[in-house]
């Protein structure tokens, strides 16, 4: 849970926040839709090809009709995440996770404990040896989601609320002007739109 926040968190950060970001996650998510229609694609159904032709109809495209780019992949050098981590807390805290995530020895038994009389019973989780590091990894992710959202709204009351908790909320103020949406904006990270 805690990975995927941070994966939509800083998606949320990049999309708003980078020139063109919206609309690369636009694409993204259209390239989405025409995966999951492929791969559910009933070849003895006629219609899924109209309905994969209009999907496919759906890219925004440039003046000459080049399709226009999606995101770029989440990590990985240059990619996503290490643009928008300056400090590079989500970056380790993504690894750990995605180390955790995938299936391994102590992944499946850890769902299981023996019990005195040598029963083996199934736990209700695996016991957290980081749950506050965990727990602050995922505070942060609200606090950039809310940021964003509050960002969207308008609604100053929650910028503030957000940009108040000793948590990371806005993940381009390191980046150079011309990578930024909002360039003229303090780089602070104050949240307030330059007037």
């Amino acid at each position: 849970m805690v990975r995927s926040a941070i994966e939509h968190a800083v998606t949320a950060q990049w999309a708003y926040l980078t020139p063109d970001g919206i609309d690369r996650l636009e694409v993204k998510m259209i390239q989405a839709r025409l995966d999951y229609a492929k791969h559910s694609r009933n070849l003895n159904d006629p219609e899924w090809a109209e309905v994969i032709a209009g999907i496919e109809k759906q890219f925004p495209r440039t003046r000459s009709g080049i399709r226009k780019p999606g995101t770029p992949k989440f990590t990985g050098a240059g990619q996503m995440l290490a643009t928008m981590d300056a400090t590079g807390y989500l970056q380790r805290a993504y690894a750990v996770l995605s180390r955790v995530g995938h299936v391994s020895d102590q992944a499946v038994t850890d769902y299981f404990m023996t019990e005195a009389d040598g029963t083996v019973v199934v736990t209700s989780a695996p016991a957290e040896d980081f749950d506050l590091e965990v727990f602050h990894t995922i505070a942060t992710c609200c606090a950039l989601a809310a940021w964003v959202r509050a960002r969207l709204e308008g609604d100053e009351q929650s910028i503030e609320l957000a940009s108040s908790q000793g948590l990371l909320y806005r993940l381009d103020t390191h980046l150079d002007p011309v990578q930024r949406r909002f360039p003229n904006e303090e780089k602070s990270g104050t949240g307030a739109p330059a007037r």
